[in-house]
């Protein structure tokens, strides 16, 4: 069976895919005591081996507009509502939910707003654990009105795993 390598989990995963090899369905998901803590926010680590018949699912990122591209507000904390109110409509396109998701990488161009995407975060993931993420602040995304971006890589097992 293939072995997770510095490649990271994604490459690994369509190693698996390909070579056929015996797998797991369930993501496994941790935070070692020897890296910082995560406060429950995020998950160091999430590696899953895919099954036969699972999909890999890749969510391009979402931002606070309406079906219409509209930006939908200024509020920094509306705007990633709506950010993640769009990729749970992606997530649920694809048939997959908040519990497939392995990992985001979030994009933020004001660091004072760190605190108004936790606490949004927080209720996305409530009951769960969190997936793997990345923080990035920028300068500026596409648009200078947006100001925050998520995006996200999900698992979807089997239909007869489910």
């Amino acid at each position: 069976m293939p072995r997770l390598t510095r490649t990271g989990p994604v490459l690994t995963a369509f190693a698996v895919l390909l070579s056929g090899g015996a797998v797991q369905a369930q993501p496994t998901r941790s935070a070692p005591s020897s890296l910082p803590p995560t406060g429950g926010r995020y998950s160091h680590i999430v590696t899953s081996e895919l099954p036969p018949g699972s999909r890999l699912v890749m969510i391009a990122g979402q931002v606070g507009a309406d079906s219409t591209g509209r930006i939908v507000s200024a509020d920094p904390a509306e705007q990633i509502r709506l950010a993640y109110d769009n990729l749970d409509r992606a997530l649920l396109a694809a048939g997959a939910t908040w519990d497939d998701v392995l990992k985001t990488t979030t994009f933020l161009t004001q660091p004072s707003d760190v605190a108004v995407l936790r606490a949004v975060r927080a209720t996305r993931f409530a009951g769960r654990t969190s997936p793997a993420n990345t923080l990035v602040v920028v300068q500026a995304l596409h648009d200078p009105t947006v100001l925050f971006e998520v995006e996200a890589i999900a698992v979807i097992p089997p239909r007869s795993a489910r």
